[in-house]
């Protein structure tokens, strides 16, 4: 056959062999014509290169110059051949070469030996000796109490003891006076408030200070409207206030409740107007509003670490000058929090590191590019951090 310098995988001509390299130590492909150097057809021969079972080595191509012997590569043949149309790809590693005057139309000799099949696989040896017993394994845990035994039936009564001595005769009280002259009021405030002052006076008052538990207000049980007016027409603003106990510490809940009529099939509702209109509707429906609900904004600052709180405003903003590390467990999480938070990266490209807990629905972002905002939503349903989805979505 005749060596073929060019290295491309492509038909050389007749009679040609060539490589997938100029370099011959670092040739893995071999490319061989279909037909030698006489135009004789040889690709039955050529496919015999794989045919042994031995996939890892399936036989050895040598490669010698005519007239020069020394001029010789070596190659182990070391897969499956494939069909190049007009010429055969032999995938191959090479072993040893020493081709320093090989050039291109050098006539060469080429030989290939076969690698035997993979021999029949050997009888099973006998089986190994027993291992050494390991070691004991730890205790297990104790196990649980168990449950309490029923009580004991009860023991008899004892008999009754006797009857004590009767005690002496008390001295006898003082005469009653006689009758009294009725209650005097104290104060004259037009449309006050009569409350009781002590056992012979009531007061007359202007504001009513009620120490008791339950203050109700009826009218007609069922068809009637009952209304309790605080304040004057002047007034712009009503304050209540619960106190608790002597501390003055304003109470943790204060309830509105509206209830109907047990025979009824109407049910009650809560209702907050401003200058007559309906702002604000409690009802078996749920709440509803009228208008926009308007919230303020918790700013982080300008930070690398943000440190997410459920408790703070619902919208939320902070500012980078570092890569922003939101990986701190989030404070205050419970069912039905949510926070929306605007991040404004500065004039560098900023890469994230979140905690891995919580969860993206979306693409988890890795960076934000610099003067970039983004909107980052979070959202709990319960208290654990697994319990965190989020969305984010970036300026385009």
């Amino acid at each position: 056959m005749t060596w073929e310098t060019a290295t491309a995988d492509s038909d050389q001509g007749a009679g040609k062999i060539w490589g997938n390299n100029s370099t011959v130590s670092s040739i893995s492909v071999l490319y061989i014509d279909d037909v030698n150097a006489n135009s004789a057809n040889i690709e039955e021969w050529i496919k015999m290169f794989d045919d042994s079972t031995t996939t890892s080595l399936r036989g050895t191509i040598t490669i010698n110059e005519l007239g020069t012997a020394s001029q010789t590569a070596i190659f182990n043949v070391t897969g499956a051949l494939t069909d190049g149309t007009g010429y055969w790809k032999v995938p191959v590693s090479h072993v040893a070469s020493n081709v320093g005057s090989l050039a291109d139309g050098d006539t060469v000799g080429v030989a290939f030996s076969r690698t035997g099949n993979i021999g029949a696989t050997g009888p099973t040896g006998p089986t190994g000796g027993t291992g050494p017993t390991g070691p004991t394994g730890p205790a297990g845990s104790d196990g649980s109490d168990g449950s309490a035994g029923s009580t004991g039936p009860t023991g008899p009564a004892g008999g009754t003891g006797p009857t004590g001595p009767t005690g002496p005769a008390g001295p006898t009280g003082p005469s009653g006076g006689g009758g009294g002259g009725g209650i005097s009021f104290d104060g004259s405030t037009a449309n006050g408030v009569l409350t009781y002052k002590d056992s012979d006076e009531a007061t007359v008052e202007s504001n009513l200070t009620f120490d008791g538990t339950d203050l109700n207000l009826y009218k007609d049980a069922n068809n009637a409207d009952v209304s309790l007016s605080l304040g004057t027409a002047a007034a712009e603003s009503l304050t209540i206030e619960v106190l608790n106990g002597g501390s003055n510490k304003t109470a943790e809940e204060v309830h509105f409740s509206t209830a109907t009529a047990s025979s009824t099939a109407d049910h009650g509702k809560m209702v907050f107007d401003v200058d007559g209109t309906d702002i604000l509707t409690v009802g078996d429906n749920g709440l509803s509003l009228t208008g926009n609900l308007h919230t303020s904004v918790h700013d982080y600052g300008t930070t690398a670490n943000i440190d997410v709180d459920f408790d703070q405003d619902v919208l939320q903003k902070v500012t980078l000058n570092g890569a922003p590390a939101i990986d701190t467990a989030a404070a205050n999480k419970g069912a039905g929090k949510s926070v929306v938070i605007l991040i404004t990266c500065d004039t560098s490209n900023r890469t994230f590191t979140w905690n891995s807990s919580w969860k993206f629905v979306g693409e988890k972002p890795t960076s934000i590019t610099a003067s970039k905002v983004a909107l980052l939503s979070m959202t709990c349903f319960g208290t654990n951090e697994t319990d965190v989805i989020c969305s984010y979505a970036v300026q385009d």
